[in-house]
């Protein structure tokens, strides 16, 4: 897990170094740029736990459960609901990245394809929610097999 130094850094300076990333995003014109600055930013680890998240958030917005965005990206319940909260309270980052996640959909792109497959057997297998008229009708109106 990462780790940030016991020794605090001034309000000020943190400011400023904060300041600074968000200007170098910003800056960079394309996505290939992008990419070459976050695989030298971001440790392996860092890399997989954010992508996880967003994940998680484009997950959660298309309605999945806890359990199953648990299951499909080996998440804890904790992290699933850290990333709701921010989404319900403060998401307008997560909620800006999952819109243009959805806008820009690759038909090729692998992550879209396990996504959709994952849809599809959620919708098969999980039963309605008790009270939930939306739910019934969806149920009643697929196929199992």
């Amino acid at each position: 897990m990462p780790k940030v130094s016991r020794i605090p850094l001034s309000q000020e300076l943190r400011d400023e170094i904060l300041h600074n990333l968000f200007l170098s995003f910003a800056n960079l014109q394309t996505e290939k740029e992008i990419e070459k600055l976050l695989l030298n930013l971001l440790t392996p680890t860092e890399k997989i736990m954010l992508s996880k998240r967003l994940s998680s958030a484009v997950l959660l917005e298309r309605g999945h459960t806890y359990n199953e965005i648990c299951k499909i990206l080996k998440l804890s319940p904790g992290t699933v609901n850290a990333v709701n909260r921010e989404l319900k309270k403060f998401g307008e980052g997560y909620k800006l990245a999952v819109r243009l996640i959805e806008k820009n959909k690759n038909k090729n792109s692998k992550l879209l394809q396990i996504l959709e497959k994952v849809d599809e057997a959620v919708g098969k297998f999980s039963l309605p929610t008790k009270g939930s008229f939306g739910s019934m009708r969806r149920r009643k109106n697929q196929k199992m097999f």
